[in-house]
């Protein structure tokens, strides 16, 4: 059922902190952590940093089940362009020994305001990409940001639904995006179930991005129940901590790190 478990980098990336990637691959592995979701424009955007990537990553033998990227599909001027600096990043990610099997995109970054006619586009382009990564075996992961996720995710399930016939598309959702954009995460899992490939895992506690991975608003032992009986699809964890200017940081970040896993295990029991 939970195939892997993983790390979102983007908490080193708030930090400035990716220059001195060893280092903190290094940290990462100390905090229990051997896999990690990289942005693939970031960290696999030309054969040089593909290469400085993947020699980091291979010291402590992480694995990237998931690369991420930020798109706005909408955007007719941009997002061509950007679907085929993906393939190309996703081709020399694939050919590296990370166990690299799909792409987390989010389709409709940014935070301006969409309509219907910007949401249909973007749904044509994904449809595209998920050709081009079904061509690489990769599988596309549609995830939720602020854009989808507001109005208890209405752009996001409109997007999710539109895709549904494409057997390369699958839904990789944001839990705590989905809780904070009004709805029921466990009743949005309810609906997806079947369609799930990964689960963002983020906590806050009063509203606020919290510094670890454990108890506060979102209710993660509701959609660990939904998930865990579903024995036929492998899902895979990705843990993200993303500190906001708001969040009071307490502990060192690999305590942090530490203190996610342990209630990994406490609630997934992975």
């Amino acid at each position: 059922m939970y195939r892997g478990i993983a790390l979102s980098f983007v908490v080193y990336e708030q930090q400035g902190r990716e220059k001195d990637l060893p280092a903190y691959l290094a940290e990462i592995a100390v905090g229990s952590f051997n896999a990690l979701e990289m942005r693939l424009d970031k960290f696999f955007g030309s054969k040089e940093i593909t290469e400085a990537t993947s020699v980091a990553l291979r010291v402590d033998n992480h694995k990237m089940y998931t690369g991420y990227v930020d798109l706005e599909l909408d955007d007719a001027a941009r997002a061509p362009q950007a679907m085929m600096a993906l393939g190309a990043a996703a081709d020399r990610a694939k050919a590296r020994d990370l166990e690299l099997q799909g792409v987390v995109a989010v389709p409709l970054a940014g935070d301006r305001e969409r309509n219907d006619d910007d949401v249909a586009h973007a749904i044509e382009r994904i449809l595209i990409l998920a050709g081009s990564l079904q061509r690489r075996g990769l599988w596309l992961g549609l995830h939720n940001d602020r854009v989808e996720s507001a109005n208890d995710a209405r752009i996001f399930r409109t997007i999710c639904d539109a895709a549904a016939a494409h057997p390369n598309v699958v839904i990789a959702p944001d839990i705590e995006w989905l809780h904070r954009g009004g709805g029921n995460p466990a009743a949005f899992v309810a609906k997806y179930k079947e369609r799930i490939k990964t689960l963002h895992l983020r906590q806050s506690r009063d509203g606020v991005w919290a510094e670890d991975f454990g108890e506060g608003d979102v209710d993660y032992r509701a959609v660990d129940k939904i998930t865990r009986p579903l024995r036929t699809q492998d899902i895979y964890l990705i843990v993200e901590l993303n500190h906001a200017p708001e969040t009071k940081l307490t502990r060192r970040l690999v305590d942090d790190l530490k203190l996610s896993r342990q209630y990994i295990r406490k609630v997934f029991t992975v």
